[in-house]
């Protein structure tokens, strides 16, 4: 588990449209839940083995991304290389987007 082999850090907001259970089916029980943020903004501090199912909370997770293929917008090039996650990558050069 670790970075290098394709795992990255992600926040989710739990609802009514998207619960724990949804994100455990999305993201895979391998994911570490590290610490959910209350609707009142306190921090829960999460071991392995506690889960934070409270509608409203916001999870940090650390897990694995699943291959998919990305689709690429009409004004992105087709040759552009992607992250591992699908992402289109940050470079060095030109100028950054105002």
């Amino acid at each position: 588990r670790d970075w290098w082999a394709g795992w990255r850090f992600r926040a989710t907001t739990l609802s009514e449209e998207y619960s724990y259970e949804d994100f455990i089916q999305e993201r895979g029980e391998n994911t570490d839940i590290l610490l959910a943020q209350r609707p009142d903004g306190s921090l829960d501090f999460l071991d392995p083995e506690q889960k934070s199912k409270l509608q409203g909370s916001t999870l940090l997770s650390f897990g694995p991304v699943k291959s998919h293929s990305a689709e690429r917008g009409s004004g992105a090039a087709s040759d552009a290389p992607l992250t591992s996650d699908g992402a289109t990558p940050l470079t060095g050069s030109g100028s950054l987007p105002v």
